[in-house]
Order: C-alpha cells, then sequence, then structure tokens
C-alpha cells in the first residue's frame, strides 16, 4: 500500500486517481508501483542542494500522472476536444489574466457546462510555499506567459517580479 493516510487515499479514490495493479498493489493512474511510491514519498523526504536530478524526476514523473488522470476523466466525460486546438497544450505557461503566480498547462478538459453544452477549461498545475495546486481554468480567464529562463520563472511563481 501507498504511505497515505486513509484520508487522502479516499479524496484520491473520489478523483479516479488511485487504482490496483495486477498484482493487487495501489498506484497511482497511469504509473507502475514505484513511480506512485516516489510521487507519494517525494515531499516527506528532506531535501538537500543536490537533489535537482531527483527533482526532475519527480517532475517527470508527476506530469505522466496528470495526463493519465485527465485522459481518464475526458474519456469519462467524451471529450474529444484534443490538446492544443484552442491554443493552449500540455507544457505551456499561463497566467490568470488578473494576475498571479505561472501556471503550467497540463491540458484541456470539457469543464463548464454552459447554455449551448459544455465548454473546454485549461487543466493548470503550479507550486506555490512547497505545495503543489491543480485547478481547471476557463480559456477567457488566462492568457500565455513567455519566460526567458527558469530563473525568472521562479521570480514570476514567487509574484516578485513581472514580466
Amino acid at each position: 500500500m501507498l504511505n497515505l493516510i486513509e484520508e487522502d487515499r479516499a479524496f484520491l479514490r473520489t478523483l479516479g486517481a488511485l487504482t490496483l495493479n495486477s498484482e493487487g498493489e495501489e498506484t497511482l493512474v497511469g504509473l507502475t508501483s514505484a513511480e506512485s511510491h516516489l510521487l507519494v514519498n517525494f515531499k516527506a523526504k528532506a531535501r538537500t542542494a543536490g537533489d535537482f536530478a531527483e527533482r526532475v524526476v519527480y517532475d517527470q514523473v508527476l506530469r505522466l500522472h496528470l495526463r493519465a488522470r485527465l485522459d481518464a476523466l475526458n474519456k469519462t466525460a467524451g471529450y474529444l476536444g484534443g490538446s492544443g486546438i484552442i491554443g493552449y497544450r500540455e507544457g505551456d505557461v499561463v497566467r490568470l489574466k488578473c494576475g498571479g503566480p505561472a501556471l503550467d498547462v497540463v491540458g484541456l478538459v470539457d469543464a463548464y457546462p454552459f447554455k449551448d453544452g459544455p465548454e473546454p477549461g485549461v487543466f493548470c498545475v503550479w507550486e506555490e510555499s512547497c505545495y503543489r495546486y491543480e485547478q481547471v481554468y476557463p480559456l477567457y480567464a488566462v492568457e500565455s506567459v513567455q519566460l526567458a529562463s527558469c530563473s525568472a520563472r521562479a521570480e514570476t511563481s514567487d509574484g516578485a517580479k513581472k514580466h
């Protein structure tokens, strides 16, 4: 079993993010057992300056998991719009038009029901104060961000400097 408290386990199940693999082991959707353990245990470990490579692996595995969750959600909802049709695709960086941190785009999801039917939303993730956040925003609420470098991105996500 993954090292989760029951409250988190129940929440992940309701999201469809937790499943059992063919050996009956708890895994996060789209990941192997080892990758699932890496994601769950990553934040609990004490970090040192030399952990850059591990952080890169964590980010890649997290993206695999989020992509699998988004694909499952789209399949369940019958959304076949595909990423990138409306100008945003996985890996793009956006910001809310009203301001805030830089957000990584995971993909598009059929999320906003209107009178004429559902509209796609932009599924975004970001980290702030050692917490990871996920949110779907309507297309009209976000705009593309061009970042010059990783250091510039860190500054914008802290709100210290805007480009």
